[in-house]
């Protein structure tokens, strides 16, 4: 191996090699460990509507659940069994209609809302539930109630207005 002695170095004859190091080490590292870490980190939860009072009363709201609160329907009753509500406005329900004795199982499902946006207090507000589905015999969708919502220890208690 022979070495030159009278060689020059010259910023043309370096590009070349200058490219295949940066190519080699990652031209662009932050962006690679930005998107690496990006992975894993979970996404933020979204912030809520409401506020205030409000807010307090809507998240206990979503968190507990209404345990067999009836309402009446032409000589049957409904039975919301287990009845449990989501932030974005909808509700779901375990329900049965009883007819003298035997209950018979479905379920319901549809919105609900406060009155004007808004609980009267931490623990108590007015809502309007709208049925927009059903299988239980005898029930049509839509249809709607109002009740006052009551925040318990352990559950939501329910009263006809």
């Amino acid at each position: 191996m022979t070495c030159r002695r009278n060689a020059r170095w010259s910023p043309r004859s370096a590009s070349p090699l200058l490219l295949a190091a940066a190519l080699a080490l990652g031209a662009c590292p932050k962006e690679q460990a930005a998107t690496q870490d990006s992975g894993s980190q979970e996404a933020p939860a979204p912030a809520s509507q409401y506020r205030g009072a409000t807010a307090a009363f809507v998240k206990s709201l979503c968190e507990l659940k209404v345990y067999t609160y009836v309402v009446s329907d032409e000589g049957a009753a409904v039975v919301y069994e287990e009845l449990s509500f989501d932030e974005n406005g909808t509700f779901e329900a375990q329900t049965s209609i009883r007819i003298g004795e035997e209950p018979f199982a479905c379920r319901e499902s549809g919105s609900w809302a406060m009155d004007d946006k808004r609980a009267d207090d931490r623990d108590t507000s007015a809502l309007t539930i709208e049925v927009t589905e059903t299988d239980c015999a005898g029930r049509s969708a839509p249809n709607s109630f109002r009740v006052r919502a009551r925040i318990g220890e352990q559950d939501i208690e329910l009263s006809h207005i």
